[in-house]
């Protein structure tokens, strides 16, 4: 090998499969660690060409993707002997498979972080009509410092008719446990969704160990882990593909609910819940009994003393009913059956209640965080006006507005990847929303409504308004007058990509990873040198406190028109 490319320094084989060798290596022009990966001999005929296509075909998808959680290829060639290779960029570390191997399973905190961080790399690829087709924990890597990159591209194709079909007659290819049941139809075109079905499989496998065959159960019920996960698996592995998760942002918006509102919390939300079912439950037996005794005194008033009737214990059956009415209104509701609890997570205002609310109101400072609020200056906004208040800064109508008129400029946000937090109240239910720059020059807006039953979502993508939760940029939501409101902003960006969540009262609204340049807002809200914007229509409102966080910590600063 060292003689074929002399250009590189090889050092060890790391491994050896059906489609190539993959070398360890140094390319000495830049002393940098690389991976190589050539093409395997001993094939010939047909069959010599159909492995020839599909390595070109590897390097080519890998090439075309620059994204963080997908392994890089570098160069791509075929020496004067004919041996064709590919070199890429080297991931010192291990694979899931080894991890699951030499721990039996995955803490729950690192199995999510692995499944997001491939749902983003798919997200990716699929916005580019590139299906992977065998994810596995074999193809998943990560670095020494945490990093996770999909490799191995070797099976994948284009979604679309015209794209490669680098199969055999009748022959299915991939890892037959994480084979979405269409893949196995000849002939059957796939989409994105067959990836999403072994994304199911792979999240199965990291919880518990072991490979979901034969009469599985769930990981809740098996290994003990929080029931959320076996909704996301159910659902991804659905047999008929139209019932499962459309895209792989779906399943990302999923986990980022589980990762915002640790178990323990809804836990603590239940057994809080619980408490006050029973603790009604006994006010209202007394206050009965209380009726009882005083209707007694009125029918016998000769009576010297009356008998105060004996403290009733709260019956079992009103106590089990209150509880489970309550069970179904905190955090979230379950489905109760005779196998394992699994949560609908409906977004709802309790997620976050208001004690926690006031609480981080009224928190100080953290590292890194700044107080947007400071720099606003008090005075007149269009048709409203802005004023400083016991509690906040006050928008104030000063005639009859039209819609979205009043708006007030932030301070730049400290970072690349930052974070809002804005805590109001409005006297009236109405609109309130923030402008935010999402890189490359554009912005979104991240809004609240009382129109359509109530409703909160991002601004336009690809030139539409979300209509509905299906589509991952809106949620149901009401807006609750008088009631201190607490909207949080992540954005997170990397070069010519965002991932934006956005949540309401520690509830998920809505997600969008992709392009900046899909995303659109008003023209009316055109951000001026990157600062944020708030807006409203035809509300007064108390913005009570608004600040602004790196997420990175890294203290990045945002160039002018990025």
């Amino acid at each position: 090998m060292q003689a074929l490319l002399p250009h590189y320094q090889f050092e060890f084989l790391l491994g050896r499969g059906g489609m190539g060798a993959v070398y360890k290596a140094t390319q000495l022009s830049l002393d940098r660690p690389v991976a190589i990966k050539v093409l395997p001999g001993g094939c010939t005929g047909s069959e010599k060409g159909e492995y020839a296509e599909r390595f070109k075909n590897e390097a080519r998808t890998m090439a075309k993707m620059h994204h963080p959680s997908i392994v890089n290829v570098f160069d791509f060639g075929q020496t004067a002997s004919g041996l064709l290779y590919f070199v890429m960029e080297y991931v010192d570390g291990t694979d899931v498979a080894q991890i699951i191997h030499s721990q039996g399973r995955l803490p729950e905190e690192h199995a999510l972080s692995v499944t997001a961080h491939v749902c983003d790399a798919l997200a990716y690829a699929h916005a580019r009509g590139i299906i992977h087709r065998d994810i596995k924990p074999a193809n998943i890597l990560i670095n020494r410092d945490g990093q996770v990159k999909v490799a191995d591209f070797g099976l994948a194709k284009q979604s679309d008719s015209a794209g490669f079909a680098l199969t055999k007659t009748s022959v299915a290819m991939g890892t037959p446990d994480y084979v979405a049941p269409e893949a196995l139809v000849h002939g059957f075109p796939l989409d994105g969704r067959a990836d999403l079905y072994a994304i199911g499989v792979m999240l199965y496998n990291m919880l518990t160990g072991e490979i979901p065959r034969g009469m599985w159960v769930m990981p809740a019920k098996k290994v003990g882990t929080d029931p959320r996960f076996d909704a996301i698996i159910a659902k991804a592995m659905q047999t008929d593909r139209e019932e499962r998760y459309r895209t792989a942002s779906e399943i990302r918006l999923d986990l980022h609910a589980i990762q915002t509102l640790p178990r323990a919390v809804i836990i603590q939300q239940q057994q809080d819940a619980a408490e006050a079912a029973a603790k009604a439950t006994r006010a209202a037996d007394q206050a009965t009994a209380r009726r009882a005794a005083a209707a007694r005194v009125h029918t016998r008033p000769s009576s010297s003393s009356i008998p105060v009737p004996p403290k009733q214990k709260p019956k079992r059956t009103t106590w089990i009913w209150s509880m489970a009415a309550v069970l179904l209104l905190a955090g979230g509701i379950y489905r109760i059956t005779g196998q394992s609890s699994a949560p609908l997570m409906a977004p709802s205002v309790a997620t976050l209640n208001l004690s926690a609310r006031e609480q981080r109101l009224r928190a100080p400072l953290a590292a890194g965080q700044i107080d947007a609020l400071a720099s606003v200056k008090a005075g007149s906004a269009g048709i409203f006006a802005w004023s400083p208040s016991a509690t906040g800064l006050e928008l104030k109508a000063t005639r009859s507005p039209g819609i979205y008129k009043g708006t007030v400029e932030l301070p730049t946000p400290p970072a690349l990847s930052y974070a809002v937090d804005a805590w109001f109240t409005v006297p009236q239910t109405d609109a309130v929303g923030i402008t935010i720059p999402v890189g490359d020059g554009h912005a979104t807006t991240c809004w609240i409504s009382t129109a359509n039953g109530g409703v909160a979502g991002l601004g336009k993508v690809d030139g539409n308004d979300p209509q509905t939760a299906a589509s991952g940029h809106s949620t149901s939501f009401e807006l609750v007058a008088n009631e201190l409101t607490q909207m949080r902003i992540e954005v997170r960006r990397t070069p010519g990509q965002v991932d934006i969540r956005f949540h309401i009262n520690g509830a998920p609204m809505a997600a969008y990873q992709g392009e900046p340049s899909r995303l659109t807002t008003s023209t009316a809200w055109q951000l001026s040198k990157n600062r944020a914007l708030i807006h409203l229509g035809g509300v007064n409102v108390t913005f009570h406190r608004v600040t602004m966080a790196d997420l990175d910590g890294d203290g990045t600063s945002v160039p002018p028109g990025s």
